[in-house]
Formats: structure tokens, sequence, C-alpha cells
């Protein structure tokens, strides 16, 4: 369930940024709100989700509760990789 949610949300993002940088398009495409939600969503499931698939610098310590960054339990490695082709390229 939270992951076709959050395959839904990669999906809108990408749509908006392929309409945003589409040729000629004029300046009223281009909300600052919208630019801002994706680069924060992008930000925040990098950190969350595929850096600590890959990284084990950014997974958590379950002890340790000053840390910044919480790796999530996902068994769906395909779909952390997925996201992370849509995020970077």
């Amino acid at each position: 369930m939270a992951i076709e949610r959050v395959q839904s949300a990669l999906d809108a993002a990408l749509t908006a940024l392929y309409i945003m940088t589409s040729s000629s398009m004029p300046k009223e495409v281009f909300i600052e709100d919208v630019i801002e939600r994706v680069v924060r969503m992008s930000k925040m499931q990098l950190y969350n989700a595929v850096y600590p698939e890959f990284d084990p610098v950014y997974r958590a310590d379950p002890h340790n509760k000053s840390m910044l960054h919480f790796s999530i339990c996902c068994p769906f490695v395909s779909i952390i990789v997925h996201a992370a082709h849509i995020l970077l390229f």
C-alpha cells in the first residue's frame, strides 16, 4: 500500500518535471511550490530509501536515537532501485 503511494508520487513528480522542462514553456508553468515539493520529496526518498539500501553509513542504529537518517524496512529492493532510477535519471 505505501509502496504504491510512493510510486504514484514519484510518477506525478516526474510528470510535472517533464511538463516544466519541455521546450518553449511559458513562465506561468514554473510554479515554485511544485518545484519545491518535488525536490523535497526526492530528497526524502533518497535519504530514507535509496541511500540506506546501498550505503550502510545511512542505515540507522535502532538503539541510537540521535541519528538523523532512518532506513525504512522494505523487502522489495527492485522497487527501491526503480525509484532511484526515476529520481537520478
